[in-house]
């Protein structure tokens, strides 16, 4: 069963994605990200796709996205290697409509980008870590419906990062939601691609074939 939506109602048929970023931003800052981070959290690492994950690539939160973080301190978070997203520079040559993911160590410092997220210091080029060698990428999503697709901020990343990488893809993907920001359906373009896994403070969904043949294939 899909949450109610606090004291917001859903967006009418038919609506765009502008739409649906405006609601769930007001849907946010009502819920209590503190404990629902934590239960999503626990629920997440209870599954084989990120018990077997070695390599996970995920992002530094927002103060008004569910909390990240809190994986660094858990014992079944222990011994992986974590990688974490930069823009791309264009004095390094690179795009800046792109992502790069370097290793991450909970100690190591971070920048501010020019979106107000924190990534990691530019390092060599040399430790760039390439989507074959992921297990598991958690994808960031502001509303996910049930299908796994998704909506962002708005800027693409992903998407780019999801389009670029070669089908099938060698890692699983997963979103992780609060329960009130899980809906039906959301408007979607060709070009958009679902998340393999949902998981909420209630439940963890299968929306792809794939997320469970990666599981058995790395088991």
């Amino acid at each position: 069963m899909l949450a109610s939506r606090a004291s917001h109602s859903v967006p009418p048929s038919g609506a765009n994605k502008p739409q649906w970023r405006c609601w769930a931003k007001a849907v946010w800052p009502q819920l209590p990200l503190d404990v629902l981070s934590q239960s999503v959290l626990e629920l997440l690492v209870q599954q084989p796709f990120f018990l077997q994950a070695r390599r996970v690539a995920l992002y530094c939160p927002r103060a008004d996205e569910l909390n990240l973080c809190l994986l660094w301190h858990m014992p079944e978070a222990q011994q992986k290697t974590w990688l974490l997203p930069r823009v791309g520079q264009p004095t390094r040559g690179e795009t800046p409509e792109s992502l790069f993911f370097h290793p991450y160590h909970p100690q190591d410092p971070l920048l501010k980008n020019q979106y107000g997220i924190l990534e990691p210091e530019p390092p060599g080029s040399e430790q760039k870590e390439e989507e074959s060698n992921w297990d598991l990428l958690l994808v960031p999503a502001r509303v996910v419906d049930a299908q796994g697709y998704r909506l962002g901020f708005g800027k693409g990343f992903y998407d780019r990062l999801l389009a670029r990488s070669p089908q099938p893809r060698a890692f699983v993907t997963a979103s992780l939601i609060p329960e009130a920001l899980l809906v039906e359906v959301l408007p979607r373009d060709p070009w958009d691609l679902p998340v393999d896994w949902i998981l909420t403070e209630s439940q963890c969904r299968l929306t792809s074939p794939v997320g469970r043949a990666n599981v058995k294939q790395n088991s």
